[in-house]
């Protein structure tokens, strides 16, 4: 069979100008993935509500778009900080790992002239061609979403354990389990950096409890809490909660007080009329990886990374 010719493409800049057509290609593509049975944002769905998402990224730089023919093709909008959320990217079939390797090379080496010393790239689970294209670039799984339905009658708790919503008195444990978290991300094969202070821990506890629409749950032994999960709306998924963070002390682990703590952070998002519950873990750590994956999670997009921090040194 004979191969299939790559049409000359031109990466430009990204101009507002391009905006609509963009968002044409990106909530195209996402329809055709949901008819194939992936779950994929709602707003993504609709052309006019992607556009609303979408005009958040005017002015982005680097920011660069592939023509063909005077027609969009492809855009990557990746930003200062290095990274490209789902919707700051897309490459158009059939020629998806051609137009995505053209639109990074014009931008990777800004990026690294801002010293940036890692890229990141959010890619929908479903859209293969895509990760692969990427995974080919030098990228891999750092962070991955997982999702998985609430059940419409709550689950059985699976250990007697007292698991309460945090009460303020609680912010200096909370803290503790937080940095604790972090030192264990930096541990094997995590490998994690991160300069969360205990000040920076304490604003984040801070957020959660000042959120009415987010709760910290907490698992407490003998006086002394064992774990945690805060939980808050997903801000991309509709009819959906998120725990954007949890952690048990190391003592307690693999002992099911993370099962215990899930169970009532589903009830509290069934109550919540959520339909789903959503968290994001590294994919390198591997009691998350197995905890999320063991409770149902199914991953539905990736957060990609490509290091640079030796070059950069």
């Amino acid at each position: 069979m004979a191969s299939q010719r790559t049409p000359k493409i031109d990466v430009v800049p990204f101009e507002e100008r391009f905006l609509e057509q963009a968002a044409s290609l990106l909530s195209g593509e996402y329809r055709r993935m949901q008819e194939h049975g992936a779950v994929v944002p709602a707003p993504f769905l609709d052309r006019g509500r992607t556009l609303e998402v979408m005009a958040r990224m005017g002015g982005s730089d680097p920011g660069v778009a592939a023509m063909h023919a005077g027609r969009l093709v492809g855009f990557l909008c990746i930003g200062p900080r290095a990274w490209a959320r789902l919707w700051e990217h897309h490459a158009e079939a059939p020629h998806i790992r051609a137009t995505y390797r053209l639109l990074y090379a014009a931008v990777a080496d800004r990026l690294v002239g801002l010293r940036q010393s890692r890229h990141h790239i959010e890619v929908a689970v479903d859209a293969a061609e895509s990760v692969a294209a990427w995974f080919e670039l030098g990228f891999g799984v750092g962070q991955i979403k997982g999702l998985r339905p609430i059940p419409s009658t709550p689950r059985a708790r699976p250990l007697a354990l007292p698991v309460r919503p945090a009460h303020p008195e609680d912010l200096d444990q909370l803290v503790d389990l937080s940095v604790e978290l972090v030192e264990f991300h930096a541990t094997s094969p995590v490998l994690g950096r991160s300069n969360l202070s205990r000040s920076d821990a304490a604003r984040e506890v801070h957020g959660w409890m000042a959120n009415d629409a987010a709760a910290i749950w907490v698992a407490e032994i003998e006086g002394h809490l064992v774990g945690m999960m805060a939980v808050e709306q997903d801000q991309l998924y509709e009819s959906t909660a998120i725990v954007s963070s949890a952690g048990t002390t190391q003592r307690f682990r693999s002992q099911g007080i993370g099962g215990a703590i899930l169970a009532r952070v589903e009830e509290w998002a069934h109550r919540r009329d959520c339909r789903n519950l959503a968290v994001g873990w590294n994919s390198a750590n591997l009691l998350s990886d197995a905890f999320w994956r063991g409770h149902g999670f199914q991953p539905v997009h990736y957060a990609l990374s490509r290091d640079f921090a030796e070059e950069l040194a």
